[in-house]
């Protein structure tokens, strides 16, 4: 299972640093990351190894954060790949996504949140295509 960490903060300069300061001080790396904002706020998503470590350590340094379950589908490496993966769940209401590249094994991964994440991946497997239970 993949576990993403979304951590909510004001949209004001400087609050990324703060959390990969964090995760600096930690030792860990982060795998994966998304960043979505508002007017306000920003939520940023992140996929990392070290993930009870990673939550520990934000939650103390004062960050508010949620932990939800997302899929990671590797993309096959033809032309096309993505559509391949996209054609497959075009059924599946997806909340969002995003990549992920994995630089020691030459892949990429899709990074995908949504409601039902068993029949999600039932469909990509029974496809052929592989879930990645961990990055």
């Amino acid at each position: 299972m993949v576990k993403q960490i979304s951590v909510f903060l004001e949209n004001k300069p400087g609050q990324l640093s703060e959390i990969t300061k964090v995760l600096t001080a930690k030792n860990i790396s982060i795998r994966a990351l998304n960043i979505a904002e508002a007017a306000e706020y920003g939520i940023i998503r992140l996929v990392i190894r070290k993930h009870d470590e990673a939550v520990a350590a934000l939650k103390e340094a004062g960050f508010v954060t949620m932990e939800s379950e997302v899929v990671a589908v590797k993309i096959p490496d033809v032309p096309g790949g993505l559509n391949i993966v996209l054609s497959t769940v075009s059924d599946f209401d997806i909340q969002y996504m995003y990549t992920m590249i994995d630089r020691a094994g030459n892949s990429a991964f899709m990074v995908f949140r949504v409601e039902d994440v068993e029949g999600f991946k039932k469909i990509i497997t029974s496809s052929g295509l592989n879930v990645v239970d961990e990055l």
